[in-house]
C-alpha cells in the first residue's frame, strides 16, 4: 500500500465513523475542514463543492 492509498483510506474511514459529518472527520484525523476537502479532492472521494449538512 503506497502512502497516498493509506491516506485515502484513512479519509474514507473517517468520513463513514462520522456518518459524512466533515468537521468531525477533520478532528478525527487531526487536521482542518479545508485541508481535509483538499484531500478529498485529491484522492477523488468527493466533489468539494457538494452541498453537505454538517
Amino acid at each position: 500500500m503506497t502512502i497516498d492509498q493509506a491516506e485515502a483510506h484513512l479519509v474514507r474511514r473517517a468520513l463513514e465513523r462520522h456518518h459524512g459529518n466533515l468537521q468531525h472527520a477533520a478532528d478525527a484525523l487531526g487536521i482542518t475542514r479545508q485541508t481535509l476537502y483538499r484531500r478529498l479532492e485529491k484522492h477523488s472521494l468527493r466533489d468539494p463543492s457538494a452541498d453537505d449538512a454538517d
